[in-house]
């Protein structure tokens, strides 16, 4: 889904692959029985409160990555979110953009992904927005509109 009130910054969110939504859910409900399993043996309060809130940590860092990974694209840059981590990308920066299939560790939730490559990056970034020919187009949009400035 592409969200844009304005001509700027248009927002592009992930693609979720079915399988990483598996493994990511999966994890979560491994989460919540180990916290239950270790509060019900009941041996040390001080030590399950800790496990708890350690679980309950990962759970919501897990969970901010797979709702807030996202992608925007303004006059100047593109900003990418994945969770608490943030990345800017001048556009000027820019040296080339292709699509790719990988499952390297990068702020996207598919396999279906752009390379992108710029000169803050000896190897590029890897992001995966739902609808990949849209991106890439205002991506060569917006660096025709800055060289044409």
């Amino acid at each position: 889904m592409t969200v844009s009130n304005s001509n700027y910054p248009t927002r592009f969110y992930s693609r979720k692959d079915r399988w990483l939504s598996i493994i990511i859910w999966g994890t979560i409900l491994v989460c919540i029985l180990t916290i239950i399993l270790i509060s019900v043996d009941g041996k040390s309060f001080v030590f399950d409160l800790f496990f708890a809130l350690l679980m309950i940590g990962l759970i919501l860092f897990i969970l901010s990555i797979y709702f807030n990974t996202y992608y925007e694209i303004s006059e100047q840059d593109v900003f990418i979110r994945s969770g608490i981590m943030k990345q800017r990308i001048p556009l000027e920066s820019i040296k080339e953009m292709k699509k790719v299939t990988d499952i390297l560790s990068s702020p996207a939730l598919s396999s279906k992904r752009i390379l992108i490559k710029h000169r803050k990056s000896y190897i590029g970034v890897q992001i995966s927005p739902l609808d990949r020919d849209e991106f890439i187009d205002l991506i060569n949009e917006r660096i025709h509109l800055l060289k044409t400035k």
